[in-house]
């Protein structure tokens, strides 16, 4: 079983408070859904969830697997768009050619804060 994805079923789930609606939100189909959080349960030796045929709730041990599966995978996202940030910033040379006008009005004040921005960045302008 993939941990990481049945964590985030167990957390739209929760999130949700129902099996169809993450399955519906997921793009997955309800079976699936249940058997991925039964197979959790199942791993983690706790029922995470009290289910009647009308709702959905988090037992005790549900609650706090919940908040802490939310603070992991909100930290494995923030991680991930750190490591993608640290390739993602622009290096080299803006070259922009525009009319004097055009130029002046709209480009000239923009450009100093977008070079602020990327400090890799250098910018080379012609005004037509």
């Amino acid at each position: 079983m993939d941990r990481f994805h049945a964590l985030n079923v167990f957390v739209k789930v929760a999130e949700l408070k129902g099996f169809a609606a993450a399955a519906r939100h997921l793009n997955m189909s309800p079976p699936t859904v249940t058997r991925m959080v039964s197979m959790l349960e199942d791993s983690l030796g706790i029922r995470l969830f009290v289910r009647t045929t009308r709702s959905v709730m988090l037992t005790d041990s549900g609650q706090r697997f919940f908040e802490d599966a939310r603070r992991i995978l909100a930290d494995l996202e923030e991680a991930e768009r750190a490591a993608f940030g640290s390739y993602a910033e622009p290096t080299g040379e803006l070259s922009v050619t525009a009319s004097v006008l055009f130029g002046r009005m709209f480009i000239t004040p923009l450009l100093g804060e977008f070079l602020d921005l990327y400090p890799k960045l250098s910018a080379r302008t012609l005004y037509v």
